[in-house]
């Protein structure tokens, strides 16, 4: 009778993701190795590739670990005591590194949207990727029918799903580009130039005033106020979300 394993899929499955973590740490998310990983991980390299074939299964594995674990944050900012515009703007405060279970979180994001690493990548672990990308996406879009059933949100009900699309377009268009702007002057820290990182936004950041601009360009039955904005970052710092 063969032995019976060390471990179930489901923790091999963990370990492997734990391990090409600490991989990407040691190296970076270029240059880790399957080999590497499964060394780290103590199980054999036949029983990784069953979880994940290649590289790139391995990063949109960690991608989809990252979403689920973003989840759970976005609920805990959107159960805040604030209307829904302050939510929208307590969403874009949060600090990245807060909220990316990875410190490569934000790389890794922009690395997996590459054509190329998705078509090398499964069809399982693409999947997997999709449907928790789906489910945030999902969560917003009740969140905004839900301001819209309250009237916070001053709209005809034939114009919901429009409505719906332009907020997330929107919204995320502006966040991801103030990240990559970020990220951009972090790398000039890199050859020695000042350049400090905008994270912990201040309440006068020109990110904040922009996203406030965006936010109230929506009908709202009550605006997003400037007054309001501190007590956001007050309720962040509670639960060391910044």
């Amino acid at each position: 009778m063969a032995p019976a394993p060390r471990f179930s899929p489901e923790e091999q499955e963990a370990r492997i993701l734990d391990a090409a973590q600490q991989c990407i740490e040691e190296t970076s998310l270029l240059d880790f190795t399957m080999a590497a990983v499964a060394k780290t991980t103590g199980i054999s390299m036949g029983s990784v590739y069953k979880h994940v074939q290649s590289k790139e299964d391995v990063l949109v594995a960690l991608a989809t670990k990252m979403y689920q674990e973003i989840y759970p944050i976005w609920q805990t900012v959107l159960q805040m005591p604030l209307s829904f515009p302050e939510h929208l703007m307590a969403l874009f405060m949060v600090t990245p590194q807060k909220l990316h279970h990875y410190s490569f979180g934000v790389h890794l994001e922009k690395l997996i949207l590459n054509e190329v690493v998705l078509q090398r990548a499964s069809a399982h672990w693409v999947r997997q990727l999709v449907e928790a990308e789906l489910r945030l996406d999902e969560t917003f879009k009740s969140e905004v029918r839900h301001a819209i059933e309250q009237e916070e949100l001053l709209v005809t009900t034939e114009k919901i799903g429009a409505l719906q699309e332009e907020m997330c377009v929107g919204l995320w268009s502006l966040h991801v580009g103030f990240l990559q702007v970020d990220y951009q002057i972090q790398a000039r820290q890199k050859i020695g130039m000042e350049a400090p990182t905008a994270f912990p936004l201040d309440p006068q950041h020109p990110f904040v005033q922009a996203a406030k601009r965006l936010i109230n360009a929506f009908p709202w039955q009550q605006p997003l106020e400037q007054a309001r904005i501190p007590d956001i970052c007050a309720l962040l710092d509670a639960e060391d979300l910044r």
